[in-house]
């Protein structure tokens, strides 16, 4: 069973800018963090950073140690309920190496749009600036008792439409 460790940013934001390899240097002093911990062990982690409460945006990277089952639907519910419901984000962006099909791939399914980077991590490597927003709607069956549905990469469930 996966838990969750939030602002243990001393010691999640290092662990996961050593495994990002465009990150080394790390995320700068104001960051939050999220650790995924198993067993008694961190094996993944998300930091949150170049947060612009003005514009409503933040940036999020993760990562986690090889072959680590991290990446639930509940981590998922985590991942997404600090910037868009705590914080009330607008948009989450996210860096990523334009070569990482991988990665690019798994955040197309979770509905990122993409705009290319040219040179994001350097002369030689383009990037993609990945963003995902916050969406609400309204549903039929939920409109007359005043309650949004909030929607994100995998849906984060009914909020007071008053908050």
């Amino acid at each position: 069973m996966l838990e969750y460790a939030y602002g243990y940013n001393d010691v999640v934001a290092p662990f996961v800018a050593q495994l990002i390899p465009h990150c080394r240097s790390g995320f700068g002093p104001n960051v939050m963090t999220i650790g995924v911990i198993r067993d008694g062990l961190l094996i993944a982690g998300l930091v949150y950073h170049n947060w612009d409460p003005d514009a409503g945006t933040i940036e999020i990277s993760g990562a986690a140690l090889p072959d680590a089952e991290w990446l639930s639907r509940e981590t998922i519910r985590h991942m997404y309920q600090y910037p868009f419901l705590y914080l009330d984000c607008q948009m989450v962006a996210q860096r990523t190496p334009a070569d990482d099909e991988r990665l690019l791939g798994m955040l197309a399914r979770y509905g990122y749009t993409f705009i290319p980077f040219p040179r994001l991590f350097g002369r030689e490597r383009d990037g993609v600036k990945d963003l995902r927003f916050r969406i609400r709607r309204l549903t039929l069956d939920k409109r007359r008792h005043g309650t949004f549905i909030c929607c994100d990469a995998r849906g984060l469930g009914a909020m007071d439409a008053s908050s």
